[in-house]
């Protein structure tokens, strides 16, 4: 998420200082960009859940993957295995 941060700055900075106007998004576009989003955020978090839970004694109060990953997790690892979850 601080990776996508810094380009929507660093776009927004660049249409700035060229002078831009630059055309507002489609709330289209938008909409498929968050959902992108949150679909990069909800498998690697369930990734993480199910590849991590060695640390997860090490882990303050909580398990590996947050709790997005302790949600989504085991409905990964039940539809497609433990090797295909992975992929």
């Amino acid at each position: 998420l601080p990776l996508l941060a810094l380009r929507a700055w660093l776009r927004s900075l660049a249409g700035l200082l060229r002078h831009d106007i630059a055309p507002v998004p489609h709330w289209g576009q938008r909409l498929r960009w968050w959902a992108g989003v949150l679909l990069l955020l909800g498998a690697s978090c369930a990734l993480e859940w199910s590849r991590l839970y060695v640390l997860e004694p090490r882990l303050p109060g909580g398990h590996a993957g947050g709790l997005i990953g302790y949600v989504l997790g085991p409905w990964g690892m039940k539809a497609l295995g433990f090797a295909g979850s992975g992929v």
